[in-house]
């Protein structure tokens, strides 16, 4: 939808965004390497390893310099990234998601693959699947525990005495290595300030470090306790130096959401939707851009985010209140809205609640340095295939 000829924009520099079809998805690239060599200092500072996660990007670009270009030690969260990144290079991945026995059969491919490739498990019935599942050339499978600190999603939990025995099976197993300890700080999204999320970083570490220390008392190596979230990462409480290393995703994009917590600033946001103004409707007082949740997630939380589904840049009056499939309807968040100001074919830049959804919903990100379009990217997309 929308015509492709240069019109009106919102914005100085956005001229070359009007020759994109719209709806379409920009990623500003010295934004994302910013924010990368930003995430890249704070573990150095801390004396902790970065192991990016891609499930936000899930491209190989954003791969490396996520990663300083060292093609390792990265988290994905499908098999389809796995073969992805491996396919392009990439060791030292963890798959962080619990496994069904299909995928054990196609991760085992990818462990004889590649030198280091880690399953992430929380129950016995997890590690009987790999160790009845054999690996070629004598290899191992190497393991990391999901441990629950708080959040509960997945994980096993860090105070109950069956965590502490799962270790132990999986430390004596003979043919499953223990790698460490797996913790994914999801509540740190619940949080409402940046204060706040340096508490439950504080509470999930020291519950990370207790656990830890009681597998040393057990005789269980832990080589590595690696946590994290892009809030907790971006905003790291001083305890988290004693852990190994962090693995947050998001912060590569960042969004409204990571603003609204505190991770951020606007300008530090790397990702957007360019659509168009295709409607004036002066009698319902409200206007429609041709873009929708196809396009644009609609996950925001609309009592906090005063502009509605999305952050129309150098527009703070506007608001995104509903979409459909395809459509958007916007109206002014104050006043009147004027619709002289926004003619039809409007070029508009909007900032996504969450990065990750509106990302996915993508199969070309155009890449922007300085207002022009440099670059795409195509990341990888489905599940296993």
């Amino acid at each position: 939808m929308g015509d492709g000829g240069c019109v009106r924009n919102l914005m100085e520099g956005m001229a070359e965004f009007s020759c994109l079809q719209s709806p379409s998805f920009v990623v500003d690239i010295n934004k994302v390497k910013q924010n990368a060599q930003q995430m890249l200092e704070r573990c150095q500072e801390l004396g902790v390893n970065l192991r990016p996660h891609t499930k936000t990007h899930k491209t190989l670009q954003a791969a490396e310099i996520s990663t300083g270009k060292r093609k390792q030690g990265l988290v994905v969260s499908t098999i389809a990234e796995a073969k992805y990144f491996i396919n392009g290079g990439f060791t030292d991945i963890i798959f962080a998601q619990p496994p069904s026995l299909t995928k054990v059969q196609v991760c085992a491919a990818l462990v004889e693959s590649v030198s280091e490739f880690h399953m992430l498990i929380d129950n016995v019935q997890h590690l009987y699947m790999l160790e009845d599942t054999k690996l070629l050339n004598g290899k191992h499978w190497s393991v990391f525990l999901d441990l629950d600190c708080g959040y509960g999603r997945t994980g096993a939990k860090w105070d109950v005495v069956g965590t502490l025995e799962l270790a132990r099976l999986i430390h004596q197993s003979e043919s499953v290595d223990f790698s460490g300890v797996y913790v994914h700080e999801g509540n740190s999204y619940c949080q409402g300030s940046a204060n706040e999320v340096t508490n439950i970083s504080e509470l999930t570490t020291s519950r990370l470090l207790e656990f830890t220390d009681k597998l040393e008392c057990e005789g269980i190596p832990c080589p590595v306790k690696t946590m994290g979230s892009t809030p907790s990462c971006s905003l790291p409480a001083q305890i988290m130096s004693k852990i190994t290393e962090f693995h947050p995703g998001n912060y590569v994009f960042y969004d409204l959401m990571q603003y609204y917590i505190g991770s951020c600033t606007l300008d530090d946001i790397a990702c957007s939707v360019i659509a168009r103004v295709i409607g004036h409707y002066p009698e319902r007082g409200h206007m429609i851009m041709d873009c929708g949740w196809t396009a644009l997630d609609n996950q925001s939380e609309m009592s906090k985010c005063v502009t509605g589904h999305g952050y129309i840049v150098g527009e703070p009056n506007l608001r995104i209140d509903s979409m459909t499939q395809e459509l958007g309807k916007i109206s002014a968040i104050a006043g009147k809205l004027d619709y002289e100001k926004y003619p039809i074919g409007t070029v508009l830049q909007i900032y996504p609640w969450h990065a990750c959804a509106t990302a996915s919903l993508h199969n070309v990100y155009h890449i922007a340095s300085d207002g022009v379009i440099i670059d795409k990217w195509k990341p990888v997309r489905g599940w296993v295939e």
